[in-house]
């Protein structure tokens, strides 16, 4: 996995817009970056069945150290949930679950975004 040039300030995506699979992403400036340019965006894939929702968490944390990232807690500015009309309200909910817990403890803020 590559490392971002600069990590100042990165989004942190959460995407469970398709059934069984649960997309993280890092991005440096705007949030579009990451489902658009692949120029400072490193993105993994993990694969969730329905009753595995609970792994999520888990998939988050190997995302996160596979990035290198030293400080989470510094380094990423804001936390970006995508949804579209086919999510399923579970892949949705347990996103935004762990986002508003992830947003509170780091202090950033989250926004659900429509992904067409």
């Amino acid at each position: 996995m590559k490392k971002l040039k600069n990590t100042n300030l990165s989004i942190l995506s959460i995407d469970t817009t398709e059934f069984g699979k649960v997309i993280f992403g890092l991005a440096q400036s705007h949030p579009k970056l990451v489902l658009g340019s692949k120029s400072n965006i490193i993105t993994k894939t993990f694969n969730v069945t329905p009753r595995e929702s609970g792994q999520v968490i888990i998939f988050l944390e190997k995302f996160l150290k596979s990035a290198k990232i030293k400080n989470l807690q510094s380094t990423i500015s804001q936390i970006i949930v995508y949804k579209n009309s086919k999510s399923a309200w579970s892949g949705l909910r347990v996103a935004k679950t762990i986002a508003d817990a992830l947003g509170l403890a780091w202090q950033v803020p989250i926004k659900v975004m429509v992904k067409y």
